[in-house]
């Protein structure tokens, strides 16, 4: 994404993103169930549920710090005089405010850039979570699902 990106682009990708994540994140559920025995199903879904959730909030707070610190270095590179600190208060909305018009496209671009290098963060996070699918028992799901409609329909 540039600095002159329309909203079909980043709409586009925002699209792409929700139905990765609407399909990724039951991933863990779906691999618990069918490769925990079944007392432990409860405990394993638990445990994917928090990690989940607490490496959301983790990853939050990482993903902040290097788009402010990315920010910093970027507007010092590209124009040390601009006020990093004021812009990170201000916001992204206000930037347009705080910058004089000669300095803006500069602002843009590195705030542009700070963007850009966070979400190579997030890129690189999930190409780490490859290994944990490689360490699990490879089980195929529909054996599961016939195993359990059986085993239903003799009741």
């Amino acid at each position: 994404m540039t600095v002159d990106s329309g909203p079909g682009e980043w709409i586009g990708y925002q699209i792409f993103f929700g139905i990765a994540e609407g399909i990724g994140s039951q991933l863990g559920v779906i691999v618990v169930q069918n490769a925990l025995p079944k007392e432990d199903i409860a405990v394993g879904i638990a445990i994917i549920m928090f990690s989940q959730t607490i490496g959301g909030a983790v990853s939050l707070v990482i993903a902040q710090n290097v788009f402010q610190n990315r920010l910093i270095a970027n507007f010092h590179q590209y124009d040390p005089q601009l006020d990093a600190s004021k812009i990170i208060s201000g916001g992204a909305l206000e930037i347009r405010n705080m910058v004089s018009k000669s300095a803006l496209p500069e602002a843009l671009f590195a705030y542009n850039k700070s963007i850009m290098q966070t979400f190579y963060l997030a890129v690189a996070m999930s190409s780490i979570s490859i290994f944990g699918a490689v360490v699990i028992e490879w089980k195929s799901v529909k054996k599961g699902e016939q195993k359990d409609a059986v085993g239903a329909s003799h009741l």
